[in-house]
């Protein structure tokens, strides 16, 4: 039996420095092969480094740990001092500001090397249920290009009506359409800003939040109250992962424009136009996945084996399985502390219902076959695909079928100029529901629907039900 090896923490913290702190940055792989570690451990302690980051200071400052006490309690205590004589004074707090202060507090007690980190400030916030607003700072500027339609028949009675909003690229479109008659009531379209300093294939989910927000309160207010249903589309292929029990309070500073400064507990949105993961790269990925579903379905006797590939859906560069194996083998770093992820619209579906919990994050079928790796017949992730790519399954959603509700709309909702207590699907992709839509409207031959979001074509038969 191998004897199990203890790790110092000055020892984890340097191999995790060197992870994120070198340029350009080791992959986890060969990193756990330089120290003689599994790359699970060093992800482990990659999700640890704040807490790593205390006990080398509190060794450093010659600190008994394991006595049951918090870590860092005198920085924290000198830090939480400081935060409430500047808010008191009216004055503009940031992270950084924050991390500053914390630095210059931990060398006046003689701990050198404190790096307070995001993961220190975020924990050091939630421990003192601090919400840290910019203080004078002004409201963000709404952005220009919102455009609202409102029909005539909207505007001679009240109605019952059913919001709709689509997720795209550029911008956010919102529509009520009339409960009863089918009719569309009110239109609205907010564009989304996007950072200059950013790559093409990313956005900033806190300028897709402010852009919802603008679209949705465009909207009349006395059709916004009719509203009994929320459904909700995006562009497919893309991810973005997020911190789920931090998500609620985070949307709900939105209103309060507080800014970019502030860190979010959600990452960048990646689409489907990255192309970072190279053909060599899949290549590699797409014969390990091949190797693994191959040995799992091998059968004795040399009965042909059902072939799993022919059933799960590819990966490709910009799909979400593709994009996520490459962040956790070459930037790991950039969705460390994250528990959950999504499309767009899974993760506004959820910030909308108020959710706070892995295990509530959901993602409807056609979504999930446009992430690669989703087998279609047994309609789950494919798990040799995912221990292939090495992925963390349980931070993966749920698959539902199209249709399902999802949860009831909360207090987040109300945020962003909806009402609470609203039925809230399940978030589908906008190509399948283009489909959809044009199966309701019409009863003649099938036009062939290309959409630039899904790479494939689709070809519906009429006659039959469409079995998402």
């Amino acid at each position: 039996m191998a004897t199990r090896r203890s790790y110092t923490a000055a020892f984890k913290l340097s191999v995790v420095r060197e992870l994120t702190e070198n340029s350009p940055s080791p992959s986890v792989r060969s990193l756990a092969q330089r120290h003689g570690v599994t790359p699970s451990m060093i992800r482990k302690w990659l999700s640890n480094q704040s807490e790593l980051e205390a006990a080398v200071a509190l060794e450093t400052s010659g600190r008994k740990l394991g006595s049951g006490r918090r870590p860092n309690t005198a920085i924290d205590s000198a830090l939480l001092q400081w935060v409430k004589s500047q808010q008191q004074s009216g004055k503009s707090l940031t992270d950084r500001v924050m991390q500053e202060q914390a630095r210059r507090i931990a060398e006046t007690q003689g701990i050198h090397g404190f790096n307070a980190s995001n993961g220190y400030i975020y924990s050091f916030k939630k421990r003192n249920k601090l919400s840290i607003g910019t203080g004078n700072k002004k409201q963000k500027t709404k952005p220009t290009g919102v455009t609202v339609q409102v029909s005539q028949e909207a505007e001679t009675i009240e109605r019952d009506c059913m919001f709709g909003m689509d997720i795209g690229l550029k911008n956010i479109k919102c529509a009520l359409v009339c409960a009863t008659s089918g009719n569309i009531l009110a239109t609205s379209s907010a564009p989304i800003q996007h950072d200059t300093k950013s790559l093409e294939s990313e956005q900033n989910v806190t300028n897709i939040l402010f852009a919802v927000l603008s679209a949705v309160q465009a909207l009349p207010p006395s059709l916004r109250g009719n509203i009994r249903s929320i459904g909700i589309c995006g562009v497919m292929h893309g991810i973005v992962w997020w911190h789920c029990d931090a998500v609620r309070q985070a949307v709900s500073e939105i209103q309060a424009g507080n800014g970019t400064t502030r860190s979010w507990p959600w990452s960048t949105y990646i689409t489907f136009l990255d192309q970072r993961c190279t053909p060599a790269m899949l290549t590699e990925w797409r014969a390990k996945i091949q190797l693994a579903n191959a040995a799992a379905t091998a059968t004795p006797f040399g009965i042909e084996p059902f072939d799993v590939c022919v059933s799960t859906s590819p990966i490709a560069s910009g799909y979400g399985l593709a994009t996520f194996a490459y962040m956790m083998e070459r930037q790991p770093s950039d969705i460390a502390g994250y528990d959950a992820c999504g499309t767009i619209q899974d993760f506004i579906a959820f910030a909308l219902c108020g959710h706070s919990f892995p295990a509530q994050n959901c993602m409807d079928v056609t979504d999930a076959f446009s992430w690669g790796g989703f087998d279609i017949n047994t309609r789950t992730w494919n798990p040799h695909a995912v221990q292939a790519l090495n992925l963390p399954a349980h931070m993966l959603p749920t698959v539902k079928a199209p249709g399902a509700i999802i949860g009831q709309s909360s207090e987040v909702a109300a945020v962003l100029c909806l009402p609470i207590g609203k039925p809230v699907y399940l978030a589908m992709g906008d190509h399948p529901c283009a489909v959809m839509t044009a199966m309701a409207q019409t009863r003649g031959p099938a036009d062939l629907n290309l959409s630039r979001t899904s790479g494939t074509y689709s070809e519906v038969k009429w006659g039959h039900e469409l079995d998402l």
